[in-house]
Parts: C-alpha cells; structure tokens; sequence
C-alpha cells in the first residue's frame, strides 16, 4: 500500500508517465485512495470511525479494505497505460498472471492442504461439544469455552457467546452494559484459569448475562455447585467438558 501511494502521489506530478488514469477525475479517486489510506493509519482515527459508525473491534480492517485495492489497481494499470494495451488484452493478462504467479489458499505452500473427506481441525471432544450446544439451541447467552464456541458458531451463525477474542473483548471495556468484567470473570472459571474472586462474581454476571448454556473443562466442585444453584441443570458429560442448561431467562430466583 505504501508503494502503491508513493506511486499515486508520483501520477499527480508526472501523470504522463506515472498517471494510471489520464482524467483529471481518476487523479482524483488515486489522491482519494491515498489520503483515506493515510487517514487511517492514524492512531486516532479508527478509534473515531469506530464511534461513529459502531463498527468497533472491525474498524481496523478499514485501513486496507478501503483503500488498497484501488491502489494496487491503479498501479498495475500504469504499465498499461504508457505502453498503451487494450483492456482485451490487459485483463485476461492479469488473470493469467494471478492464475501462474500466486500462491493459492490451499496449497501446501500456504501451509494447508485439501482433504477428502472433509475435516474439523478441532479435538474431537470440542468438536462433539459444540454440537450439543447448537443442538440445544440456546435463546440466550452461551459460556464456554474459547474452542467450543468458535466450533459452535462455525456450524451455526446464531449462537451468541458470553466471551471473544482478546482483542475483541478489550473494545468492550468502554461500555457498562456489555458488563466486560463479568464477561472476564465467567470466561476464566470455564477455561480452567480463574482468579481468586471469580467464583463469587459468577452468580451475579449469569444474571446480568443471560446465560443459558454453560460447558466448562475440568470444572471444580465449586464451580458446579454455583451452576446448579443458578439454576443449571448438568445435561452433558465427555472428555473434560461438562455443560449445563437452564430455562432462557430462568435464574435462581
């Protein structure tokens, strides 16, 4: 991206001989390109587009998605343009150079591989775990987890989990009624990795949570007990896990 804009800003100087466009309407789109680019890497900024919008943990991907694929494709029409090939010609030529020089996504060479059948690269026991999740189909919030529910929501959309990625989570933070801390808390006791305080907070944030389904790895005696005395029922035991339903919205009372 930083070439293609060195390259852009050259056009405005040099168009004859760096221009991708020979109108004063695409020099306009290239400047454009280059200075959204620019504004974008500016520490302050996404973290506005992200207010404004509410697009949040996603609004970094703005920095590429918006403007480098305009620039790169004005920069492979320079060579175009000064040696004056038709459009016939130059894009059947780019296909080809893409089909020949690029690496696709599952070559080994990407470090991945196509298998017949076809396969989860996920422990067998995530796996059958987040299967009786979907099964269960939750209404409400679904604790588990970090393997479990990226399994889960791979095979449906719908289930909404009470934690994220790290860096996700920390977009949270900014936001009392998303309850991160909570959020923390309850992550930590079903990941095996709680702090001291996390048992006791765990009533009150599968309150304010709305979670319905629980699956914890290698869950404690205390741990359990807080699960049924919220209202829990144990509904599944395999491998290390052990989940948990109640009534959407049933807490203790």
């Amino acid at each position: 991206a930083a070439v293609a804009g060195v390259v852009v800003l050259l056009g405005w100087a040099a168009p004859r001989w760096w221009g991708a466009s020979g109108t004063r309407a695409g020099r306009a789109t290239a400047g454009a390109a280059v200075l959204v680019g620019a504004a974008l890497c500016v520490p302050w900024v996404p973290h506005v587009v992200s207010s404004v919008l509410g697009t949040t943990a996603i609004s970094w991907r703005l920095a590429w998605v918006v403007p480098v694929p305009v620039l790169v494709g004005l920069v492979a029409s320079v060579p175009a343009r000064r040696l004056g090939l038709p459009a016939t010609v130059l894009v059947p030529a780019v296909a080809l150079a893409l089909v020949v020089g690029a690496v696709p996504l599952w070559d080994a060479r990407a470090g991945t591989a196509l298998q017949s059948p076809r396969a989860w690269k996920v422990f067998p026991e995530d796996l059958r775990a987040a299967e009786w999740v979907v099964r269960a189909e939750p209404s409400g919030r679904v604790l588990a987890p970090a393997r479990v529910v990226s399994a889960a929501q791979t095979l449906d959309h719908a289930v909404v989990p009470v934690g994220a990625r790290p860096d996700h989570m920390a977009t949270l933070d900014t936001i009392p009624e998303a309850h991160a801390p909570e959020r923390r808390a309850l992550q930590r006791l079903v990941e095996g990795a709680p702090e001291p305080d996390d048992l006791a907070r765990a009533p009150r944030a599968l309150e304010v949570l709305d979670v319905e389904v629980a699956c914890a790895a290698w869950p404690g005696e205390e741990l359990r007990a807080a699960l049924a005395a919220a209202g829990f029922v144990e509904q599944y035991v395999d491998g290390p896990y052990l989940c948990a339903r109640r009534a959407p919205g049933g807490g203790s009372g």
